[in-house]
């Protein structure tokens, strides 16, 4: 796992992945700002749903949802991913790394993230329980 560093200038870099509770994750520094994504199973019924439509509870809502993307580091045929970004209000925004305004807003960890990704997976598996 890396540490989430913020930028002044967009850079993708891959701060961890792997799978938690038998699904795959990923969280993204895009530089100025960190990203998380949860892979959905085909069976599942939010597979190619809208995030939009996805309940999902997760700091800032569900921004994502889509096939395999440029900066995905997990290539899987048939994926569908949601997501979820910290560029939100409150939250530390890279660009503004030399100037005083936002410096006191939350700037994330790769550990905090991956909290929320483990948070989304088990909402996911209780809803599917749900669905049943």
């Amino acid at each position: 796992m890396k540490d989430m560093e913020y930028r002044k200038k967009e850079t993708i870099l891959v701060l961890k992945k792997g799978k938690y509770k038998g699904f795959d994750y990923f969280i993204l520094s895009l530089g100025i700002y960190p990203t998380a994504y949860v892979r959905i199973p085909k069976q599942h019924k939010y597979y190619k749903k809208d995030y939009e439509d996805i309940p999902i509870s997760v700091h800032g809502g569900l921004t994502f949802s889509g096939r395999d993307f440029t900066f995905n580091p997990i290539t899987l045929k048939e994926s569908w991913w949601i997501g979820w970004d910290y560029i939100h209000a409150g939250d530390f925004r890279g660009y503004s790394i030399d100037k005083k305004i936002g410096q006191k807003n939350k700037k994330w960890t790769t550990e905090e993230i991956f909290e929320d990704v483990k948070d989304v997976i088990i909402q996911i598996i209780d809803d599917r329980k749900d669905g049943e």
